[in-house]
């Protein structure tokens, strides 16, 4: 998901940094592997790469041997320190040794039950005490400047960095409808 195109927008309107996008195809012209990126300052002197979060996805060794290929020249051409690539997939061996942050990804089930069940004991608990207390859950974005200040102030206070709210309503315009 967050190699969708359209976050190539919202790098441009929030961080404006143009977007380096790159996409393997095979033999029969299917894409068979992409790379969403982009470049920002390092703490040197010379720019450092981030792919978007899981924006490197392959389907073949192949593809991913020519998008590593590409970003280095691309690396190589921006005069670039290093880059810093996530995926969801198991990390190929050239970029398993500098592996150190990890996205959790938690499937659900279709199943709302199943799903209650698999939370925590003390998670449900904390839910029912919620609720008792008359707690109010939306799912709509007009609660949405109250809950970034909500959420940028205990992010703040456990020492968190965080983006500002252009960040979110950038988001809200690029991805019309999948935006809870």
């Amino acid at each position: 998901p967050f190699a969708d195109f359209a976050w190539g927008q919202v790098l441009q309107d929030v961080f404006k940094v143009e977007p380096i996008r790159i996409i393997a195809e095979g033999e029969d012209c299917r894409i068979r592997g992409l790379l969403a990126a982009y470049a920002a300052k390092g703490s040197g002197a010379e720019p450092v790469i981030y792919s978007l979060d899981r924006g490197f996805v392959t389907e073949t060794v192949a593809a991913e041997n020519n998008l590593l290929a590409a970003l280095n020249r691309i690396l190589h051409d921006l005069g670039a320190a290093k880059a810093f690539v996530s995926t969801a997939q198991r990390p190929c061996t050239a970029l398993a040794e500098d592996a150190n942050r990890q996205a959790v990804v938690l499937p659900l089930s279709t199943n709302e039950e199943e799903n209650w069940r698999a939370l925590r004991a003390k998670t449900r608990n904390m839910v029912r005490k919620s609720q008792k207390l008359g707690v109010m859950v939306e799912a709509d974005l007009g609660g949405l400047e109250a809950f970034y200040e909500i959420y940028a102030d205990r992010m703040l206070g456990l020492g968190v960095p965080i983006y500002g709210l252009s960040l979110l309503r950038s988001i809200i315009e690029g991805f019309p409808g999948k935006v809870d």
